[in-house]
């Protein structure tokens, strides 16, 4: 939850921003609120996400054994842990813009604008999906340090669902 509320709080920040930049009428303010709304649960949907396929997936790779993965590991406990990094991410990120002392009044400004340690906007985007895969490397290597599955099991268990989907993605986007 904690970090859900800080990408509510981000896309909060971004949309003052935005308001700066272009003229505001209710279209547009129903487009933020959307936009908060989707922010608040990308979190919450990806974290249902990851307990969903592992459980799965735990299933799958015991089907032969007599291990029981999917009873005895604690995903819940897990996926919290996996999840710091990201919301590590979301405060340094909210803090930035949080603190920002800037008026802007183009795209332009935008991207000449530089934060902490002299990062801009497309190094926190590099760090954004930095921290996304961090949530699959943290998980995998707790399921190999802490639950004794094989790294090769852990590999596939975190990995092959969300390249499933992407896979889908690719699919269809040629369509």
């Amino acid at each position: 939850m904690a970090t859900s509320f800080f990408y509510l709080n981000v896309s909060i920040l971004a949309n003052d921003f935005q308001r700066q930049i272009s003229v505001s009428n209710n279209f547009l303010e129903f487009l933020y609120s959307a936009n908060n709304f989707v922010a608040f649960c990308i979190p919450i949907i990806a974290y249902i996400f990851f307990a969903l396929t592992t459980k799965i997936m735990l299933f799958i790779v015991d089907m032969n054994m007599e291990n029981n993965y999917e009873e005895k590991i604690n995903i819940n406990e897990l996926l919290g842990y996996s999840f710091i990094p990201l919301l590590i991410f979301m405060i340094f990120y909210f803090f930035n813009l949080a603190f920002l002392d800037s008026n802007i009044n183009s795209i332009d400004d935008l991207d000449k604008m530089s934060f902490v340690f002299n990062l801009t906007f497309n190094d926190f985007k590099i760090l954004s999906y930095i921290s996304w895969f961090l949530i699959y490397l943290v998980l995998a290597v707790q399921l190999v340090l802490n639950e004794k599955i094989e790294i090769l099991k852990s590999i596939l268990i975190v990995f092959l669902p969300s390249l499933i989907l992407y896979g889908f993605k690719i699919l269809f986007g040629y369509l």
